[in-house]
């Protein structure tokens, strides 16, 4: 989240999975995530060391600075497939309920507690303020509703967002802004 404050976030497939912090001089490992999460994790957003989310295979969690704290709805399996916010008040992850991706949710952390809304929409929560945030190319939220953007007009996959824009890699390994 800085230049003296960057983390890392490490998954062997085989021990629970493990954020790394550099503080500017040198790297320090957080606490590994544990039950009841699950033990695979995908993808990490963070506004500071005492907000830090990490989700993956069965893992919605996050850590304040001391412990994590992990997610869990006793809702089955669920796959948590990407997480971005704007500030510690402010973040979205994307969760996959069955094995093939069919069924889809937004979980939303107000600061205080995870809420849920459905989403037809799959991809990579990218943005830049809490009313300028894209999920991948299918939908767009602007501080009040998701709105479908026309997908079809996009090629590739965002990697950032910036005010409004989407910047695109496609898979040859083009890149660009969204119109």
């Amino acid at each position: 989240s800085g230049a003296t404050d960057v983390y890392v976030l490490t998954d062997e497939f085989t021990s629970p999975p493990h954020v790394h912090h550099f503080d500017g001089k040198r790297w320090n490992q957080l606490p590994p995530i544990g039950p009841p999460c699950g033990v695979t994790a995908v993808h990490g957003w963070a506004s500071s060391p005492e907000d830090i989310f990490v989700v993956g295979s069965n893992v919605l969690a996050r850590f304040d600075g001391s412990a994590w704290t992990c997610y869990d709805d006793d809702a089955g399996s669920s796959t948590f497939s990407s997480v971005w916010g704007s500030g510690p008040g402010d973040v979205w992850a994307l969760e996959l309920n069955d094995a093939n991706g069919a069924e889809a949710r937004l979980r939303h952390w107000d600061g205080a507690k995870w809420s849920a809304e459905g989403t037809a929409g799959r991809g990579t929560l990218v943005g830049t303020a809490s009313d300028d945030v894209f999920l991948g190319t299918s939908a767009h939220f602007d501080g009040r509703v998701w709105s479908p953007l026309r997908s079809s007009a996009m090629a590739g996959a965002p990697v950032f967002a910036l005010p409004s824009q989407l910047f695109m890699v496609s898979a040859s390994g083009e890149a660009g802004l969204t119109p």
